[in-house]
């Protein structure tokens, strides 16, 4: 399992229980719910982190809301922040990995001692569906809040995560990184394949060794679960394999690649 952070966002919201004073944006406590990359049917985990950016923080508060086939089903408080915190599934009455909609963590300590830069708050397990298509789920946050030890509402900024079930195989432009969920844009096309084969016979960015994006390019052969497809070599074989799904109407499918061995199936898209 591989675990993917997202970037600090560069974005201002107001704190609860009141305004910013001004419209400008200034660098505000970051709550970062981590992202995580797991196969169909498994069971995942990801953490939530704190970037007090200076500030003296000791209560916090927020939402993560995900999606059906990627749900959360419990989240764990870290032990040390334990006091008078707590952690819901919502609605209330709702069946975890059934019908539930979103998490809620609040965390308050008495006395309310500040929390540590980088501190993990809790963590959260996903129970991916069996029948998950390989695509990126998201793990909206919202509702943040965070308080000082004297009550005050501090500026609060929250950054998503993701739940990642692999990678279409041949999908690759549109890159921003080699890991999956940083390229691709869910169909296939010739954009794709230009960029194969600028990797495979022009030496043209080319990804790095043992990434996902390599993996995707790597599309011939096909996988035979438990083993991946590919040979580890980019070449004229890959091009037309993804050309073939790009412009001839075959197959494509789906990778999800733990190093030797692919963990899901082949699947229609």
């Amino acid at each position: 399992m591989r675990v993917y952070w997202a970037p600090m966002a560069q974005v201002c919201v107001a704190a609860i229980g009141g305004l910013l004073a001004s419209p400008a944006c200034v660098y505000a406590v970051s709550i970062n719910v981590g992202s995580v990359s797991g196969a169909a049917g498994s069971q995942v985990q990801f953490a939530v982190t704190l970037n007090t950016m200076g500030e003296q923080v000791a209560g916090i508060a927020n939402d993560i809301l995900f999606d059906p086939a990627a749900p959360i089903v419990e989240c764990s408080i870290s032990p040390q922040f334990a006091g008078l915190s707590a952690a819901v599934l919502r609605p209330s009455g709702c069946s975890p990995g059934v019908d539930c909609q979103r998490s809620r963590v609040i965390i308050f300590q008495i006395p309310p001692l500040p929390i540590e830069d980088g501190a993990v708050l809790y963590t959260c397990t996903v129970a991916i569906a069996a029948d998950a298509p390989v695509k990126s789920y998201p793990l909206a946050c919202s509702a943040p809040g965070v308080s000082d030890p004297d009550g005050k509402a501090l500026p609060v900024q929250c950054v998503d995560g993701r739940v990642q079930t692999g990678f279409l195989v041949c999908d690759v432009a549109a890159s921003v990184g080699d890991n999956a969920g940083d390229f691709g844009d869910g169909s296939i096309d010739i954009f794709d394949v230009r960029s194969i084969f600028s990797a495979a016979q022009l030496g043209v960015d080319v990804p790095a060794a043992g990434t996902d994006r390599l993996s995707a390019m790597d599309a011939s052969t096909v996988d035979s679960p438990p083993s991946c497809g590919g040979d580890g070599v980019l070449d004229i074989f890959d091009v037309r394999q993804c050309f073939g799904v790009a412009q001839l109407g075959e197959t494509d499918y789906g990778r999800m690649d733990t190093g030797s061995t692919c963990t899901s199936t082949p699947q229609p898209q």
